[in-house]
C-alpha cells in the first residue's frame, strides 16, 4: 500500500462512520415515567457506545494502512512508521485524515533531506 492509496480511501469515505449519531430525537417520544426514561437513556448510551465503537475501528484502520504505506513506500519498521504516524496524527487530524497524510508526507521529504545530506541515500 502507498499513501496515494491511503488518501484514495479517504476520498472514497472508506473511514467514515456511516452510521448516524444516535440523538434523543431518534429514539422517539417516551412515556413521562422515569422507568420509560430511564430505558430511553440506556438505549441511547449503547447506540453511542456502538458508533463510538465503529469510529475506534476506522481510526485504527487508517492507522494500520497508514503504517503499512510507509512501510512500503519508505521500507520504514514499524516502529519508525508508527512514530512518523503519531506524530503526523497529533499535528494534523483535527483538520480531518487527509491533512494527517499531509503531515506524513512532510516529514518523510524532510527524512529524506538529512538522509541525502549524510549521504545515505
Amino acid at each position: 500500500m502507498y499513501l496515494s492509496e491511503v488518501s484514495e480511501k479517504i476520498e472514497n469515505e472508506d473511514y467514515k462512520n456511516k452510521m448516524v449519531y444516535p440523538s434523543r430525537r431518534q429514539l422517539g417520544p417516551t412515556e413521562d415515567t422515569s422507568a420509560a426514561k430511564e430505558q430511553a437513556r440506556k438505549e441511547l448510551d449503547l447506540k453511542r457506545r456502538e458508533y463510538a465503537q465503529e469510529n475506534y475501528r476506522l481510526e485504527k484502520q487508517f492507522r494500520n494502512d497508514l503504517v503499512a504505506a510507509l512501510g512500503d513506500q519508505y521500507d520504514l519498521h514499524e516502529d519508525a512508521a508508527q512514530a512518523v504516524y503519531e506524530y503526523a496524527w497529533d499535528q494534523g487530524h483535527s483538520s480531518g485524515y487527509s491533512e494527517v497524510v499531509t503531515y506524513t508526507i512532510i516529514i518523510m521529504e524532510m527524512v529524506e533531506k538529512i538522509l541525502k545530506s549524510y549521504g545515505v541515500m
